[in-house]
């Protein structure tokens, strides 16, 4: 322990101007995401500026005893490496993870928030930091000098992005998991971490860098599958398992709405259209008995066709699906967000083959349930607004409005900005937080970046000043699947 305590020492001695500044940097990070007076905008550049700070510091430590070659001068100290990688991961904790927790802690408490109700998110932050942080030191243990990390960076990325571009384009398709993508994250995390301290052990036991670069290139085109990887479902099932909640059958029952026919609508995504717009065939899904006050958000939907020869075809689990409300007696407003209620519909977008006559469709259905509304008036021009589940919200600007919100995990499952102006009798809403804006929601106890804070923007352009300006949020309370046959009955389709 005290070979461990003289190499720490050591580091800081040579590293201690640095350290004080990638310290004040990491902390003033993440802290200014809830301080009100510094915004949102230079919360996020300080997030960048952190992550490039600690890159810098943990290859600076990690190249004080390089790796690389056979004339290192530690080489022949009284110390084994378990002692010298002990000293650097003791390094790591104490001037990284440390002012980030401090820097997220002093946020919560900043905001009113009691640090012990999230201390399931501050740890998935840390997990996350640790991604990090190993896969930093793994780069700089199989380099020299500061400068072949970045080529060796630079080298691993373009390789990824050109991969990764490859595999798009024969693949095709929406990578995102929506609200679960904080599990397709952690799935990513474990693999790099895992692959991280598998080059760190054989560095330090054996500085073998020639192995090591080889388990880099391999771990990197094995990271490009992670990216498109299937299990979306599997995730779903994961979420709904750890939210502990069984939803009632008798909740968002699910039943063939024939009388209202099948439409034809061309959308710019879907599961089998990779090529462009195709047309969708949409079957009409009434859907009943949501409890007063709640509603219901389509997560996915998978359509599974079987022919009349016994052939099958599945679909995927698609996000391009749309929920539907009755305005007045006739018309339909056609957009893809929550509804509550009972006069809902769920467009089942099916490729026009699945869809043809004589076939039998059964759907697996996704949903989450989210609570009653909580609404929440904000001013334009003024300052910070305290939302609920601990969040701030700025508005900026007159005919062009900036909203600026962030909230620390877990979100709302749901959030919209409703806007009343003169010339605008019924108003109009703008989705913050939705199943729509893929990316922005996350259903876990991280942000949909891995942090602690969910930080999300809009701008909308309005022809007067608005009259009312209210963020309409709900939690999410519990997801679940409905399964349901849907029978052409030998329509016609275009």
């Amino acid at each position: 322990m005290s070979s461990v305590l003289r190499i720490f020492r050591k580091d800081v001695r040579q590293l201690w101007l640095g350290i004080v500044g990638v310290v004040a940097i990491e902390f003033a990070a993440h802290w200014a995401q809830a301080a009100p007076t510094l915004g949102m905008a230079r919360a996020q550049g300080g997030l960048g500026i952190g992550t490039l700070a600690q890159w810098f510091l943990i290859a600076s430590v990690i190249h004080g005893e390089a790796l690389v070659g056979d004339r290192q001068y530690w080489l022949t100290r009284p110390f084994s490496w378990k002692t010298l990688l002990a000293a650097k991961l003791l390094f790591v904790l104490v001037f990284i993870h440390l002012p980030t927790l401090a820097g997220d802690v002093s946020a919560l408490i900043l905001r009113g928030q009691s640090p012990g109700a999230h201390w399931l998110g501050l740890a998935t932050a840390q997990f996350f930091t640790l991604e990090q942080v190993v896969g930093c030191a793994a780069l700089a243990s199989i380099t020299a000098s500061l400068v072949q990390l970045v080529w060796t960076s630079l080298a691993a990325s373009l390789g990824y992005a050109a991969i990764g571009l490859m595999f798009s384009v024969r693949v095709g398709g929406n990578v995102s998991w929506g609200g679960l993508e904080w599990i397709h994250a952690a799935a990513i995390a474990v693999f790099i971490i895992l692959g991280a301290v598998a080059i760190l052990a054989v560095q330090y036991a054996a500085r073998n860098t020639a192995l090591s670069r080889w388990i880099l290139m391999a771990g990197v085109s094995a990271l490009i599958l992670l990216m498109w990887m299937p299990g979306w479902h599997a995730a779903f099932a994961l979420q709904t398992w750890l939210d502990g909640r069984r939803v009632p059958d008798s909740v968002a029952r699910m039943g063939q709405d024939s009388p209202r026919g099948v439409e034809v609508d061309p959308l710019p995504h879907s599961q089998w259209g990779l090529r462009g717009p195709q047309p969708a065939v949409e079957f009409p899904i009434r859907i009943t008995g949501v409890p007063p006050g709640m509603g219901v958000q389509s997560d996915r939907v998978a359509a599974t066709a079987e022919t009349a020869n016994g052939r099958t075809r599945v679909s995927g689990w698609d996000p391009i699906n749309r929920l539907s409300q009755v305005i007045g007696d006739e018309k339909t407003t056609r957009e893809e967000r929550l509804l509550p209620g009972d006069d809902t519909w769920l467009y089942l977008n099916v490729d026009p083959y699945s869809a043809g006559a004589e076939r039998t469709l059964h759907a697996s259905i996704a949903l989450t349930l989210l609570s009653a509304e909580e609404i929440t008036p904000l001013q334009a021009g003024g300052g910070p607004t305290r939302v609920p589940q601990g969040g701030l919200c700025w508005v900026m600007g007159t005919g062009n409005l900036s909203i600026l919100c962030s909230w620390p995990a877990p979100t709302p499952g749901y959030a919209v900005i409703r806007i009343s102006a003169m010339g605008m009798p019924t108003g109009f809403e703008m989705p913050l937080l939705s199943e729509r804006l893929f990316g922005d929601l996350s259903y876990g106890p991280c942000s949909n970046t891995g942090g602690l804070w969910q930080i999300v923007t809009g701008n909308v352009v309005v022809s007067a000043e608005p009259s009312e300006i209210l963020l309409v949020t709900r939690r999410a309370v519990a997801h679940f699947e409905r399964e349901i046959e849907i029978h052409p009955g030998g329509r016609q389709l275009p």
